[in-house]
C-alpha cells in the first residue's frame, strides 16, 4: 500500500470522525448502533488496520 494513500484515507477518516463528534458525545444516553455499523463500514471501504477511539471527560483522557 502507498504511504501516500494510507495518509489520505487516514486524514478521511480523522475528518469523518470530526464531523460527528458533536453527535459522539451524547452517546451515552443514545443507542450506539448506527455508530458502530458507520465505524465497521468505514474500517472496511478504506482497509484501515485498526482504529482506536479515545472518551474525553472534563477535558481529561479516560
Amino acid at each position: 500500500m502507498n504511504h501516500k494513500c494510507f495518509a489520505n484515507a487516514t486524514q478521511r477518516i480523522f475528518i469523518i470522525l470530526l464531523l460527528f463528534a458533536p453527535y459522539l458525545s451524547f452517546s451515552q444516553q443514545n443507542d450506539s448502533t448506527g455508530l458502530d455499523q458507520f465505524i465497521e463500514k468505514q474500517v472496511a471501504d478504506y482497509k484501515i488496520p485498526g482504529l482506536a477511539i479515545g472518551i474525553i471527560r472534563d477535558h481529561k483522557a479516560w
